[in-house]
C-alpha cells in the first residue's frame, strides 16, 4: 500500500515536470544563460557561439587552463600541513581564482612555477 502511494506521487510529480519541460534549440547569436562548473563561477547571459569555435569534450566538458599563480598558503591541520596555491584560471575573467593543491598543480602545470 505504501509503495503504491509513493509510486502514485512519483508519477504525479513526473507528469508535472514533463509538462513544464520543452526541447531547447539555439541558433548562433541567440542570448542564452550559461552556468558552468563551480570551479569557474561563470554565470550570466552570454551570446551563443558555434560549437566548432570551442573545444568541448564528448561528454560536454572542457578543461580550463591556468594562467598564473596569484598566492600561496599552507593549510595547517592537527598533525598535517597542506601547501596550497591560488590559481588564476583565465585571463578573460580576472576575478576567477581557486585554491588548489600545490603538488597537483606542479605535476600538471610545471611552467607556472618556473622563476622569471
Amino acid at each position: 500500500m505504501i509503495r503504491d502511494k509513493v509510486k502514485q506521487a512519483q508519477d504525479r510529480q513526473r507528469s508535472y515536470e514533463d509538462n513544464c519541460r520543452r526541447p531547447l534549440e539555439f541558433v548562433e547569436g541567440d542570448h542564452v544563460f550559461l552556468k558552468v562548473t563551480p570551479r569557474l563561477r561563470l554565470k550570466g547571459p552570454f551570446k551563443s557561439l558555434l560549437l566548432d569555435a570551442i573545444e568541448i569534450e564528448s561528454d560536454l566538458t572542457f578543461e580550463p587552463l591556468p594562467s598564473r599563480i596569484v598566492g600561496k598558503e599552507i593549510k595547517v591541520l592537527r598533525n598535517k600541513e597542506i601547501p596550497l596555491v591560488k590559481v588564476q584560471w583565465d585571463v578573460t575573467h580576472p576575478g576567477d581564482a581557486t585554491w588548489e593543491l600545490e603538488s597537483e598543480m606542479q605535476d600538471a602545470y610545471p611552467h607556472l612555477f618556473r622563476l622569471g
